[in-house]
């Protein structure tokens, strides 16, 4: 009885632990922004000399217009469609 109770709590605390961990490996891999940043930056679809903040502006504005290019069927997404590159707008 002694065995089967202790054996009990043990799986109940293999149980929440595994919940309490489990969280980043559910979450997935984190993105690879830099790279992905670079890469752009590299290829000239976000502008060179821009400050971090810059850029991170930039990888949103690239993100999102890719994302709008994606829902729309008529237009075929392509990374040379942009015309020039792409810095945010200085306040």
């Amino acid at each position: 009885m002694i065995t089967k109770i202790t054996l009990n709590m043990k799986a109940r605390i293999a149980f929440l632990l595994a919940i309490i961990l489990s969280p980043p490996v559910y979450s997935g891999s984190p993105p690879q922004d830099e790279k992905l940043l670079q890469s752009l930056i590299q290829r000239g679809i976000i502008c060179k000399g821009l400050s971090y903040d810059e850029q991170q502006e930039a990888l949103r504005i690239y993100l999102n217009r890719k994302a709008r290019k994606d829902k729309s069927p008529s237009e075929a997404p392509d990374s040379n469609s942009f015309k020039t590159c792409i810095a945010p707008h200085k306040k």
